[in-house]
């Protein structure tokens, strides 16, 4: 594989959204990272993540109804090609950039 998975962030203005699932990362079989909440949609998420490296596998799960603030733009690329872009998310979708980095970072 060439190159390395990039997740970025970029701010946006506050927007309300229904949390219905919730998800963990893993990494080659094993899980990395979870987080408590996210929206039906992180399903792009987990697409773009999983064809930039097939080695991630976003799990996502049913949870009972919340309501959080998105307040923030994540972005997958590798080599130059954009796997997701601007897709609206919450700021504890930071965790996972910081467990994809972390986990490339320590595969050997």
């Amino acid at each position: 594989m060439t190159g390395k998975v990039e997740v970025t962030f970029d701010p946006k203005s506050n927007s309300v959204e229904g949390h219905t699932k919730k998800c963990h990362l893993n990494f080659k079989g094993e899980q990395i990272w979870e987080t408590g909440s996210c929206h039906d949609n992180t399903t792009r998420i987990a697409d773009a993540l999983n064809k930039a490296d097939y080695r991630f596998t976003l799990i996502i799960e049913d949870k009972p109804h919340s309501v959080e603030g998105h307040t923030a733009l994540i972005n997958i690329k590798r080599d130059g090609k954009t796997y997701l872009e601007n897709h609206s998310t919450h700021d504890n979708m930071r965790g996972l950039r910081d467990a994809v980095n972390k986990a490339l970072e320590n595969d050997n």
